[in-house]
């Protein structure tokens, strides 16, 4: 799931995520800092892989200590906004993700909405997820 985060929809995805929770994030929290910080981050990662080095041009900065906790979060604001609301609310007995592995229990009530989960849960920048 890393790779495959495209960065400008990861940060507006934060950036609608500071906007929606912003009475419950301190007013003391650098907001503006912490997305600079982030942009540099994301779109500067240089890494090694064997005796080579390379600039990563796409995707969630792989290596980097803000990766997991970027790709959570940024997900998780498509899933919060799109997917778990009332659209699915019937349909989703149980549904838990970590990172790239969601674990879910679908009753069916309409053969159709399977197929609008599917669809709903790709929409998101270059992300696209293997459904079984």
């Amino acid at each position: 799931m890393y790779t495959n985060l495209d960065t400008t929809t990861g940060l507006q995805a934060l950036r609608q995520l500071f906007q929606t929770y912003n009475n419950l994030i301190p007013a003391s929290f650098p907001r503006v800092l912490f997305l600079t910080s982030l942009e540099i981050v994301m779109k500067n990662n240089i890494y090694t892989f064997g005796d080579t080095s390379w600039w990563q041009l796409q995707g969630t900065a792989v290596g980097t200590p803000a990766a997991p906790l970027y790709s959570i979060l940024t997900y998780g604001y498509h899933e919060n906004s799109q997917i778990l609301p009332d659209v699915f609310s019937q349909n989703i007995v149980y549904y838990k993700r970590y990172i790239d592995d969601i674990v879910g229990i679908w009753v069916d009530t309409l053969p159709t909405k399977w197929e609008e989960l599917k669809t709903q849960l790709n929409p998101f920048g270059s992300l696209l997820w293997n459904i079984e």
